[in-house]
């Protein structure tokens, strides 16, 4: 299963459900694809912990 497969049977599963899309693609790329899906954020390989860290925070600021 691809990533937008996953996105999409995570959405069936519980739309509200933060989401952090990890890709090594183009970020415009990618949020001219994901526009019309809510993710939390995007995170670009190769990436380090402070990008993951924050796209955690995103994702968690979502839930509040």
């Amino acid at each position: 299963m691809d990533g937008a497969e996953t996105l999409a049977q995570l959405r069936r599963l519980d739309a509200a459900v933060p989401v952090i899309i990890v890709s090594g693609h183009a970020p415009d790329d990618l949020q001219r694809r994901l526009s019309a899906r809510r993710v939390a954020a995007i995170v670009r390989k190769p990436y380090n912990l402070d990008e993951i860290l924050a796209a955690m925070q995103m994702a968690s600021d979502e839930t509040v």
